[in-house]
C-alpha cells in the first residue's frame, strides 16, 4: 500500500517528523490547509503548544475535516472505510486528540491527558522503555510532557513507563506523550504506517 502522510504544520516539530516519514515514504507534505487532508492516508499533529495548534485547527477548519476523515465520513459508504485517515498525536497532538482541560481538546481518542504533567521544560527527560506490544526498546524523549490519566475499555495500551500509558491506540488514532521524531529510531512511525 502507498502512504501518504500529511504533517500539520503550524508548530512544533514538524521538520523532525518530516525528515523521519521521508525515510520511510516519498509521499509526506506539510498541512496547513484542510482540503490538503482528501489524498492523505495518515496525518500527524506535532508536538507544540497545544492551545496553539488546537486554536489553529479550529480557524483553518482543519478539526472538522479531521473529525470527517477519521471516521470515515464522507457520505458515500461503498468508499468511507478506505477513506478512514491514520491519525497520530505527539504530545500536544496527543492533548489535541484525547480528552483534556483544554478548549480545543477532540475526544477522538477515549484517553484523559493532563497537560505538562512533568513540570517545566528543565524536567525534560529521555529513556529507553520497552514495549511489549512492540517487541523492543523505544527510545522516549519527554519534553514537558503530559500524562495520559485514564484510558478506556477499547483502547489499547502499546507502551507504559512505571505503569502510566505513554503510547496508546484506538481503532486509527496513535497518541503518544513522547516525542519519537526526536531520535533516529524509526520504530514508531513505521507501526503507524503498517498497522493504522
Amino acid at each position: 500500500m502507498n502512504h501518504s502522510v500529511g504533517i500539520v504544520d503550524f508548530q512544533g516539530g514538524v521538520e523532525e517528523h518530516v525528515k523521519a516519514f521521508k525515510q520511510l515514504t516519498p509521499d509526506v507534505i506539510r498541512v496547513k490547509y484542510p482540503e490538503q487532508l482528501a489524498n492523505l492516508t495518515h496525518l500527524v499533529i506535532p508536538g507544540g503548544e497545544s492551545t496553539v495548534i488546537g486554536r489553529y485547527l479550529k480557524s483553518s477548519g482543519i478539526d472538522k475535516e479531521l473529525a470527517a476523515r477519521i471516521a470515515g465520513d464522507r457520505g458515500n459508504v461503498a468508499t468511507d472505510k478506505a477513506n478512514k485517515l491514520a491519525v497520530w498525536g505527539t504530545c500536544a497532538g496527543a492533548i489535541i486528540l484525547g480528552s483534556s482541560n483544554s478548549d480545543y481538546a477532540l475526544h477522538l481518542i477515549d484517553v484523559e491527558i493532563e497537560r505538562n504533567a512533568y513540570g517545566r521544560q528543565i524536567n525534560s527527560f529521555q529513556k529507553q522503555i520497552f514495549s511489549s506490544n512492540l517487541g523492543q526498546n523505544i527510545e522516549a524523549v519527554f519534553i514537558r510532557a503530559p500524562i495520559i490519566k485514564k484510558v478506556g475499555p477499547n483502547v489499547e495500551i502499546l507502551a507504559q513507563d512505571n505503569n502510566i500509558p505513554i503510547l496508546c491506540r484506538q481503532n486509527n488514532i496513535l497518541v503518544s506523550t513522547f516525542h519519537p521524531e526526536l531520535t533516529n529510531q524509526l520504530i514508531v512511525q513505521q507501526y503507524f504506517l503498517n498497522n493504522l
